[in-house]
């Protein structure tokens, strides 16, 4: 009799024993344990190849957290706070991480100032910190240390730019350079050696676009080569041939 209770306690202490280190190892099962950060797009460019490390010692606190306690949303809004971050997605994976889904900015432009120093600039006007020249895309340039001072300046070459299709004779692809006087406003310089004044105003761009990709289809078309293309009459677009004196 002694033998059989000796041998139902030792029973129940591997039970208790089994359920302690159970109930322990479930606490710790369900304590987020890893953060996974995702690229959506190549962010290799612009100084932000340290990104995802940045963005996860951001996001440290949250180590340990019970994963169904954690606040998406405040995860969404640290993330944010870097502002190279254009979007983020956040979602658990049980039992113990955290899925960060990143869209990086992307750049619409480049500044090169007076120093000959490249800066990017973003769909929101905004501009980043000097950036290696080898790790410069073929976007246009802006010339000119103005469009780092002036803001509203800069926001007016971004709405520009939106309006321009991707590609074709008068897409951004065809933009190698914007530069800006007081004078005669926005001047375009295309990839071939010729020039699109815009002027200053920009109220009635969009619908001088076609017009201007009219033009350049013609003189492509006959193989003409034009010199300076004034689109800054509101109702027609001037063309100044290379022969033109």
């Amino acid at each position: 009799m002694k033998a059989l209770s000796n041998w139902l306690l030792t029973i129940m202490l591997i039970v208790a024993v089994g359920f302690v280190g159970f109930y322990s190892y479930k606490q710790q099962l369900f304590k987020v344990g890893h953060v996974d950060i995702e690229l959506l797009q190549n962010s290799s460019l612009f100084g932000a190849s340290d990104l995802p490390e940045k963005i996860a010692l951001s996001l440290k606190d949250y180590n340990n957290q019970w994963i169904w306690d954690v606040d998406l949303q405040q995860v969404i809004n640290d993330v944010l706070k870097d502002k190279r971050v254009e979007s983020v997605k956040v979602q658990r994976r049980f039992p113990a991480q955290l899925d960060v889904k990143i869209k990086p900015q992307s750049a619409l432009a480049l500044v090169l100032d007076d120093n000959q120093k490249w800066r990017p600039v973003f769909f929101d006007a905004s501009v980043w910190s000097e950036v290696s020249r080898d790790t410069i895309p073929d976007l246009p340039i802006l010339r000119g240390s103005k469009f780092l001072t002036d803001e509203a300046l800069r926001k007016k070459v971004v709405n520009l730019l939106i309006q321009l299709p991707d590609t074709g004779v008068f897409g951004k692809n065809q933009i190698s350079e914007i530069e800006f006087f007081k004078h005669k406003g926005f001047v375009l310089h295309l990839n071939r050696p010729m020039q699109v004044l815009i002027g200053d105003s920009l109220d009635d761009f969009e619908a001088k676009v076609p017009r201007i990709q009219k033009v350049l289809s013609y003189l492509e078309s006959k193989g003409m080569s034009g010199r300076v293309i004034d689109a800054r009459l509101s109702k027609k677009v001037v063309v100044k041939l290379r022969n033109d004196s």
